[in-house]
């Protein structure tokens, strides 16, 4: 380790070691971004207020309860049929580009859940849908994060920055409730530390698992002894290059890798000069990194905006409720997508304590899925122009989520967290402060409905049986990264049925950057 390294890592233990939990600067703030009014929710959608919702879940607990229950309509909680949707949607009065004067930075992501019918999060989400470029910082890959229960992935967060001229400023991201995993370019520091490099050489040198670094106080060992709790990103100094810099950025191709989808912006280019990495052999990494963009991923415990659950009737007819905890900051689109066709539905936003009810036969009109994805991308196109975001970044976004968000098979809901949470839950600090910032992010419901629950449960038990244990598993593995949170719900519905062989399964599938030591 060198002498720079080393009195970095003096400094950066004793802050750390001062206090238990990172000082977060408040958030920088600019101007809220205009929105577009959403157009009405489709026939047989309903909306249920407050008072209707808290009244049918005093019916709802009387039932469970043995009371007896409302048998007259006129008991029933009113509810409100919305009007056919408009043909199109409403033009975006927000700039389809920089206009090239002042500072403006704009951020674009996707945060993914995966919930059973009752709308339980569901652990397992550290598997990656696409593959990272190799130069992309990936602290999964140098040590596992222990007894962290991870219900939600921050995925593909990218911070775009424009300026009239060439300007440096200083870039930190937190996550109170989560760990930031993956990052470029390299950050000055990050919490909280790696705990347990087993896999491989360590690319950060991390004082934790240096055995040349004495940092024992009883408060340091004390503190990194414990489960992560908070996650930190601070790039540091972060050079913006003027904008029509030539740079050669690391190479991405776009065939490979949806990392270069984000790129397709015109941003000004980025520079970070962060000495934070040694290689294999244990050398310092001196060298600048450019990007078009800052890049980040995370894996939390959050709460998200809506609670969404799918709930059957007596004749089997499924409806989605999407349960409002605060506002969405739009409309919510609820897709079903098989492997050749497709369907979606838009609705209103969510207002505060407020319930959507969509019934799932609303889908059973199914296009090709060259036509469904064609006008869900312009749908989603123009709403997130709405926001504020550009039309090359609203684009870029679209481009790099149309396989995970519109061709891969399930039952999904997709719609804008409001600016509250999203800057409680993932505070972006930049100093000097940019004139206007505009963040955006989409969340991504995985939803298993009562007849996808069967269809696990049906596959796990094939497990238990030699004949049918290689279907149970091709099921399983076809189901990609969501594999194992589905196979964890399926073993949580059939209890002490579940063949011994889904436990082998499920370790199998949790793979080698196992999040939680939790048991079952």
């Amino acid at each position: 380790m060198s002498m720079r390294t080393a009195l970095f890592y003096a400094a950066w233990l004793l802050q750390a070691c001062a206090s238990h939990t990172p000082q977060t600067e408040p958030a920088a703030k600019g101007g809220e971004p205009a929105q577009t009014q959403p157009p009405p929710a489709p026939a047989d959608v309903r909306v249920a207020t407050a008072p209707e919702v808290t009244e049918r879940a005093a019916v709802t607990a009387a039932a469970g309860s043995g009371a007896s229950s409302p048998s007259s309509p006129s008991q029933e909680p009113a509810q409100v049929t919305l009007a056919a949707p408009a043909p199109t949607v409403a033009k975006p009065e927000t700039p389809a580009a920089y206009g090239g004067k002042g500072f403006v930075v704009h951020e674009w992501g996707t945060n993914t859940v995966v919930v059973g019918s009752d709308g339980v999060a569901l652990r397992g989400l550290h598997h990656e849908g696409d593959d990272l470029p190799a130069f992309v910082f990936d602290r999964l890959k140098q040590g596992d994060v222990l007894g962290f229960p991870t219900v939600d992935k921050m995925e593909t967060p990218v911070d775009y920055f424009y300026s009239d001229v060439p300007r440096s400023v200083s870039v930190r991201i937190d996550m109170p409730n989560g760990v930031l995993t993956q990052w470029y370019p390299a950050v000055a520091s990050f919490l909280p530390p790696i705990l347990n490099a087993t896999h491989g050489p360590e690319l950060y040198v991390d004082p934790l698992n240096d055995i040349h670094y004495v940092y024992g106080t009883d408060a340091c060992q004390t503190k990194y002894s414990q489960p992560p709790s908070a996650g930190v990103l601070d790039w540091g100094k972060v050079e913006i290059l003027a904008r029509d810099a030539a740079v050669t950025l690391p190479e991405a191709p776009l065939d490979r890798y949806t990392w270069s989808y984000a790129r397709e912006v015109a941003a000004n280019p980025v520079r970070v000069y962060n000495p934070m990495g040694r290689n294999a052999k244990g050398a310092t990494l001196n060298d600048p990194q450019t990007e078009r963009y800052l890049f980040y991923r995370g894996l939390g415990r959050f709460q998200p905006p809506l609670r969404v659950t799918s709930e059957a009737s007596t004749s089997g007819e499924e409806t989605v409720r999407a349960q409002g905890s605060e506002p969405s900051a739009g409309p919510v689109w609820l897709l079903r997508v098989d492997a050749s066709t497709g369907a979606f539905v838009r609705v209103d936003p969510v207002a505060n304590q407020s319930a959507l009810e969509i019934p799932l036969s609303k889908l059973s009109r199914a296009r090709s899925l060259d036509s469904f994805v064609t006008d869900l991308a312009e749908e989603l196109t123009a709403a997130l122009r709405g926001t504020g975001l550009y039309q090359d970044e609203a684009l870029a976004m679209i481009n790099t989520w149309r396989k995970q968000w519109f061709l891969t098979p399930g039952v999904r809901l997709l719609y804008f967290a409001p600016t509250s949470w999203l800057e409680r839950e993932l505070p972006l600090t930049i100093s000097p402060a940019p004139d206007l910032t505009t963040r955006v992010m989409v969340m991504r419901v995985e939803l298993l409905t009562h007849a996808v629950e069967v269809a696990d449960m049906d596959a796990v038990l094939q497990l238990g049986s030699p004949a049918n244990l290689a279907a149970g598993r091709a099921y399983y593995a076809a189901l990609g990264r969501f594999a194992e949170p589905r196979l964890r719900r399926a073993r949580s519905l059939l209890g002490g049925r579940a063949p011994v062989e889904s436990e082998t399964l499920l370790r199998e599938l949790e793979g080698p950057n196992v999040l939680s030591t939790l048991a079952e």
